[in-house]
């Protein structure tokens, strides 16, 4: 199995008018837009000639992630739309006021981007806060009598927005079962007032955010192998360099459709601990001062007219089993949940790296999903309605 795991890249650029040039990879004969109000919504579709599987739309999460530049492994025959959600990446832009960055709207951007392309044979594939946007469009495809997708792929379940205590909670919990396997000298290192010579919270949001990649199929992990070599002197780089501030625009949303629907106590983007003498804790910060949880996501909301299908990681701390356990119960139509027990996050894209292709062509064509599973290094489980 690849160690290097799955990384969404974060896309960094200026966009102050219309009329300014965009970053490079916004524009050229694969990127399409499709007028919304006054606002431009841009895609990235690669359709070369020749392919015959289905169209996979990948959604991103965060909220503010963006998916014009992120690796993805899908099969050759696939066609791949790469989406951005409004008001950041390539479809950033000065004319969106906060009230218009919600999840519905976004939602509304892909139905139309959809139709636009008359797509009949595709499918969603949201990852993360993705998931929530793949749910909403599913259902307003139906609403608005458009071609449902073959299939709705949710990896890293959201199923209902977090009630306080809850969204940071798995974080405090893996971490502290972590810390018990840890050498004294690397725990030595982690009690120090600054690990590494670097910020606590630096420290801490660079723990966090290598507890969501949960175990490799040995026992091993990702989280294991950064700190077995954290005596090496480019630690304190990699630190930084990982926890780099945010850009503005994607700040701006993950704050505004955060607050509102997920995470109502949510305390930084980046920086939700701190680190005291090797333990996390919360950090004091409030990124929703001012803002009020009022429109909560909740999937039962939201039913899906196309085969739902889950890859939900035991290990994931980011959106913890019981997220897609609740949407699994409040579907009605049929759906599919694979557990990944030592799986984190990105339990499809990256727990089961060495068998996702076997997994997308049978989500492609409809089949049952076990012997694409046992082929994947990881164990399973396999939950179905009917």
């Amino acid at each position: 199995m690849m160690r290097a795991g799955w990384v969404v890249l974060l896309l960094t650029f200026s966009l102050a008018t219309e009329a300014q040039t965009l970053a490079r990879h916004c524009v050229g004969e694969s990127v399409q837009s499709v007028t919304r109000g006054h606002f431009k919504y841009r895609f990235h579709l690669n359709d070369p000639e020749g392919r015959t599987g289905p169209t996979v739309i990948f959604i991103p999460g965060g909220p503010g992630q963006t998916g014009f530049q992120t690796p993805l492994a899908y099969p050759d025959e696939f066609r791949v739309m790469r989406t951005d959600p409004r008001g950041a990446g390539c479809n950033a832009s000065p004319d969106l006021r906060d009230q218009d960055l919600t999840t519905l709207e976004t939602a509304r951007d892909l139905v139309a981007a959809i139709r636009e392309l008359k797509l009949q044979n595709y499918i969603l594939h949201g990852i993360s806060y993705g998931t929530m946007v793949a749910t909403i469009a599913a259902h307003l495809t139906a609403e608005e009598g458009l071609p449902a997708p073959k299939a709705v792929v949710l990896e890293g379940v959201l199923g209902r927005a977090f009630q306080n205590g809850e969204y940071d909670r798995a974080y405090l919990k893996h971490w502290e079962e972590r810390r018990e396997s840890l050498s004294p000298a690397v725990l030595q290192k982690l009690e120090q007032p600054q690990p590494f010579g670097v910020a606590n919270h630096l420290v801490a949001a660079w723990l966090s955010m290598l507890l969501n990649y949960g175990e490799y199929a040995d026992g091993s992990s990702l989280l294991g192998d950064q700190l077995a070599s954290a005596a090496d002197d480019s630690v304190a780089f990699r630190i930084r360099a990982l926890t780099r501030p945010a850009e503005a625009e994607r700040a701006r949303l993950h704050r505004w459709v955060t607050c509102r629907e997920i995470a109502g106590d949510m305390r930084d983007l980046q920086f939700d601990f701190d680190l005291k003498a090797g333990h996390l804790v919360r950090s004091q910060r409030r990124l929703c001062d001012g803002l009020t949880m009022s429109t909560p996501f909740d999937s039962a909301r939201w039913q899906s007219p196309a085969p739902l299908y889950y890859f939900s990681g035991g290990l994931d701390p980011a959106t913890p089993p019981f997220q897609a356990d609740y949407h699994f119960a409040h579907q009605r139509g049929p759906r599919t949940l694979v557990r990944v027990a030592r799986g984190g996050h990105a339990a499809l894209s990256g727990a089961l790296m060495d068998c996702q292709k076997q997994i997308w062509n049978s989500l492609a064509t409809g089949q049952d999903l076990e012997p694409a599973l046992a082929a994947c290094s990881m164990a399973t489980t396999l939950q179905r309605f009917p």
